[in-house]
């Protein structure tokens, strides 16, 4: 039998689902919804507080209907409960965090790494209001994966993007919308960590933590990752790419959502 309407379903459920999700996404049900909420909207579980400015309200939409950074949030709450200790990179709002921080082990140390500066006082309070109701530890950093991870360098160029809370590591035509943010040493944020849960989602900079085979990636026992198609040594790299890379390294597979996937890391599987 022929697979090309099988494709076809596929094709249309996809359409189908943009369609939702922007429909979904309209800011004026952001606008009713926080209005209704006085701001504190439900998200999977976790109240988010919506007040600061932030939080626009597609994204406030987005939370209430549960499409916000959905793959990663069923992940994180699937796979990471009972986690001892997570490092977060691109911890925008502090969602994802939030959710990191709800599940984890009574007493748990979160480290969220952000490269934005102008989302860290929002990153600080969203996390620090989870923290506080589960009881676990967490610390915000401002700062950013470097291009090279193999390259010391104090600082790293930040792009900003059209929305407030895109950003991407790298220089753009536009000088206007670059600024310099410290440099992060992974190494040193995960130093004394024996065993740990990475979440990561960086808009394209997790090529260098990959293709570059880094030890605070392979060292991760559980992997929740967004892959993005993006450039690296002067090359073109795709998601293919990178999650080829990955097997290679020796990461196992657990379950992915489009771009999103979450994997056991070397030394887990090795266990097994």
């Amino acid at each position: 039998m022929s697979r090309w309407p099988e494709a076809l379903i596929g094709e249309t459920g996809r359409r189908s689902k943009v369609r939702i999700g922007k429909f979904l996404s309209n800011p004026f049900l952001g606008v009713l919804i926080s209005s209704a909420s006085r701001n504190r909207i439900r998200n999977k579980g976790v109240i988010i507080d919506t007040s600061p400015q932030e939080f626009t309200e597609v994204v406030k939409a987005q939370l209430a209907f549960g499409i916000y950074e959905s793959a990663e949030i069923r992940f994180i709450r699937k796979y990471l409960r009972g986690c001892s200790r997570v490092l977060e990179l691109g911890a925008s709002l502090g969602v994802t965090g939030a959710h990191i921080l709800d599940v984890v082990a009574p007493g748990a140390e979160v480290v969220c790494v952000e490269a934005n500066p102008n989302l860290m006082a929002t990153l600080q309070a969203t996390t620090a209001a989870a923290a506080e109701r589960t009881g676990a530890k967490v610390i915000t950093i401002h700062g950013a994966v470097p291009p090279d991870p193999d390259v010391r360098s104090a600082s790293v160029t930040l792009t900003l993007g059209s929305s407030h809370l895109g950003s991407r590591i790298g220089s753009a035509a536009d000088p206007g919308r670059q600024l310099r943010v410290p440099a992060v040493e992974l190494a040193e944020v995960v130093r004394g960590w024996a065993d740990y849960a990475l979440v990561c989602d960086i808009e394209g900079a997790e090529a260098a933590l990959i293709l570059s085979a880094q030890p605070v990636l392979t060292r991760a026992s559980r992997l929740v990752i967004e892959l993005h198609e993006t450039a690296y040594g002067g090359a073109a790299v795709t998601v293919a790419d990178l999650k080829n890379s990955l097997l290679s390294m020796g990461f196992l597979p657990i379950e992915e959502r489009g771009r999103v996937l979450v994997l056991d890391g070397p030394a887990a599987v090795a266990k097994h």
